[in-house]
């Protein structure tokens, strides 16, 4: 009787094909972009920390748990990565030095207070003490308008995490030189987009992830509307430093970007007056295409004569002071400010 032999699955030969599609995703490229990209060439410190940073996550985090997941093919097979990636740079960078820089003005506030008198000094004291463990440091709020798919929140996160996980040092430049441990942290992300069409799978599943210290919140809302007024009065009445971020903004968008950050300004500015909060408000603004009048974008809640209101409906209108109003030179004008 002839006995019934099974016909050998070449396994070995799938598994190879398999790893060959995975070795094809679009996230490979983006190391070795990042490796030759022109940012290198500003020799800035910043900037060449962020990449490493970045590089090393990719390579050891995302390619080895995340990479040939149908689930995040979306997101690390996506055909802008790697130039998303890359735009990323810049901004994280900005973020990061701007949260050093602030370590370095509280140390050196800290300093001055050396010469208060004694009586300062005892208030100061018993508020350190009250203060819970975790108001030791000073969090930060990011919101991350029209914010795509979430490459430049995906990869903060990423880069906070990391930054904690090394406890990563400040160098003041001061006499003594010494290096602190940050005190100002990113403890929340705000993704604020209005496409229906974009996947945000990607996003759960980073939060989910153990490797993840700092969890993405996405908002598919649209920046005239009263659900994002609600979000940013909730980032007036919250405790934390903000940093509002938008990249490559189209037309009047990157005008609403600056009314919201005059508003969150106007607001803890009363606040810091009135309850001696020392909240802090920052800016970044890569915008595209601005709807300019003589060479001006104007921006509504403006208070320098020169700063015109810019004839726009009382609907959603912040009660906005100061103003800022800044010059299109191209649209590839990067405009920060703290």
């Amino acid at each position: 009787m002839a006995s019934f032999i099974p016909a050998k699955t070449n396994t070995t030969s799938s598994h190879q094909t398999a790893k060959h599609q995975y070795n094809n995703w679009k996230i490979h490229s983006v190391i070795p972009r990042l490796r030759q990209t022109t940012l290198l060439k500003l020799g800035d410190e910043h900037v060449n920390n962020t990449i490493d940073i970045i590089c090393n996550i990719i390579q050891s985090n995302w390619i080895v748990n995340f990479c040939g997941k149908q689930e995040w093919s979306s997101f690390l097979n996506s055909r802008a990565i790697v130039k998303e990636i890359e735009d990323s740079v810049l901004p994280i960078a900005y973020v990061i030095k701007i949260l050093k820089q602030k370590d370095c003005n509280y140390s050196v506030e800290k300093k001055n207070n050396k010469h208060n008198s004694i009586q300062e000094k005892q208030q100061q004291h018993k508020k350190r003490k009250l203060a819970p463990r975790n108001q030791l440091y000073k969090p930060w709020t990011v919101l991350d308008l029209c914010s795509g798919k979430g490459f430049f929140a995906m990869l903060l996160s990423a880069v906070m995490s990391y930054i904690l996980d090394s406890n990563d040092t400040v160098t003041c430049n001061n006499k003594n030189n010494n290096k602190n441990k940050m005190k100002n942290i990113v403890n929340r992300i705000l993704m604020v987009d209005n496409n229906n069409d974009i996947n945000w799978e990607h996003i759960d599943l980073l939060n989910k992830s153990i490797d993840t210290r700092l969890s993405i919140e996405t908002n598919r809302i649209c920046l005239y509307s009263e659900s994002f007024t609600k979000l940013i009065d909730g980032l007036k009445n919250s405790n934390n430093n903000v940093f509002v971020v938008g990249t490559h903004l189209c037309k009047r968008l990157s005008a609403r970007a600056v009314e919201v950050y005059n508003s969150l300004c106007s607001k803890f500015n009363e606040a810091n007056d009135t309850n001696k909060t020392n909240l802090s408000v920052a800016f970044l603004l890569a915008p595209c295409c601005l709807p300019t009048f003589r060479g001006f974008c104007h921006i509504r809640g403006c208070n320098n004569h020169d700063c015109e209101d810019d004839g726009g409906t009382d609907a959603n209108n912040f009660d906005l002071s100061p103003g800022l109003k800044f010059q299109s030179t191209g649209e590839n004008m990067l405009y920060a400010n703290v």
